[in-house]
C-alpha cells in the first residue's frame, strides 16, 4: 500500500494504525494493524486490501481505535483478535486462556511421528492432554489423528469453556472430552491403564522469571505460566502419578522451558525410560519424552 491511501479511507487507516504501533515499539507493526483493522471491520486480510479505497465509517473508525487504544496498552492481539493460529487453524482465545505457540507444535510432530508407525487398524489410540488450556494441543491431535480419543484435562473453567468453543469449531467434539482435574492432586481412580499417550504443557516457567517476561505474556493467567515455584513442581508429581494411567509402552511427550532440559530428563527418568529431549526450530530444548516399560 502507498503513501497516497485515500484520506479517511480504510487504507490510510491501516496506514496510521501501523504507524501508531511502530511509535509504540511493537513487534511486527503491520501484521497487528492488520489485526485489528480486520477484527473491527470483521473482514478478512484479503478484503481490506481489496477494499482499501473504502470511506470508514465513523462508528467503524471508532471501533479500530479502541481495538488500537487496548493494543496500546498492552493487551495481547490474540485476545483483541479473539484467536490465536496453531498447527494451521485458529483457536479462539479470549482473557484468562494461555495462548498457544508456535513453539508448541514440535509436541504434536513428535506424537504424530509415533502414531503413524502404529498399525493401519481401527483400534483407538487413548490420549490424555493435561493442562490444556485453549485445546491446541489436544484438539489439533484429535483433528490429526482419525483414529484418537481425546481427554483434555484443566484446572481452569475458563479454558475448558475455551477448549469446548474450539472442539466444536474444529469439529472434534465427538472423539473429544473434557475433565477439570487439578493435575496436583491424585487422578480418578478408573483411569489406570486407560491411556496410550500423554501430552502435556504445563506451567513450568520458576516464578522469578515472570517478571522478566514481555509484557504481552504477563497479562496471560499466571497460573498457566509458572507453578509459583522453580517451575518443576508439575513434572515432580507426574512422575510419580501417570505411569499408572498409562498403558505398558505408552508414551509422555511434555514441553519444558529452554533451560530444564537435565532437570526434566532426569526427573522423568524415575519413572520412564528412552528419555529424550528434543530442540524447537530456534535450536532450544521443548519437548521431553518418555517410554513406559
Amino acid at each position: 500500500m502507498n503513501s497516497d491511501a485515500i484520506t479517511g479511507s480504510i487504507g490510510a487507516e491501516l496506514l496510521l494504525v501501523e504507524e501508531s504501533l511502530n511509535k509504540a515499539g511493537t513487534p511486527r507493526p503491520r501484521r497487528h494493524a492488520e489485526l485489528i483493522v480486520q477484527t473491527a471491520l470483521e473482514l478478512d486480510r484479503t478484503a481490506i486490501y481489496l477494499n482499501a479505497r473504502k470511506i470508514l465509517s465513523t462508528e467503524n473508525r471508532s471501533k479500530i481505535n479502541e481495538l488500537l487504544k487496548r493494543r496500546l496498552e498492552g493487551e495481547p492481539i490474540q485476545y483483541i483478535a479473539g484467536w490465536a493460529p496453531f498447527f494451521g487453524r485458529r483457536f479462539h482465545v479470549y482473557e484468562g486462556v494461555f495462548i498457544p505457540r508456535f513453539d508448541t507444535e514440535l509436541l504434536i510432530e513428535r506424537f504424530l511421528g509415533h502414531y503413524n508407525q502404529l498399525p493401519d487398524t481401527n483400534e483407538i489410540t487413548r490420549v490424555l492432554d493435561l493442562c490444556c488450556g485453549s485445546g491446541a494441543i489436544g484438539l489439533t491431535i484429535a483433528a490429526e489423528a482419525p483414529r484418537a480419543q481425546v481427554t483434555l484435562v484443566d484446572i481452569s473453567t475458563a479454558a475448558l469453556e475455551c477448549t469446548s468453543i474450539n472442539a466444536k469449531s474444529i469439529g472434534v467434539q465427538d472423539s473429544t472430552q473434557l475433565v477439570n482435574w487439578d493435575t496436583l492432586t491424585d487422578p480418578p481412580e478408573n483411569w489406570t491403564h486407560q491411556f496410550d499417550f500423554i501430552v502435556a504443557n504445563p506451567p513450568y516457567i520458576h516464578v522469578e522469571e515472570v517478571a522478566q517476561l514481555h509484557p504481552d505474556v504477563q497479562r496471560e493467567p499466571h497460573t498457566a505460566l509458572t507453578d509459583g515455584g522453580d517451575g518443576l513442581k508439575f513434572y515432580r508429581h507426574w512422575v510419580k502419578i501417570l505411569p499408572k494411567l498409562l498403558v505398558p509402552g505408552g508414551r509422555l511427550i511434555t514441553e519444558i522451558g529452554f533451560n530444564e532440559g537435565q532437570d526434566v530428563s532426569r526427573i522423568i527418568s524415575k519413572s520412564f525410560d528412552a528419555v529424550k529431549v528434543f530442540e524447537d526450530l530456534n535450536g532450544l530444548p521443548r519437548v521431553v519424552e518418555g517410554k513406559l516399560s
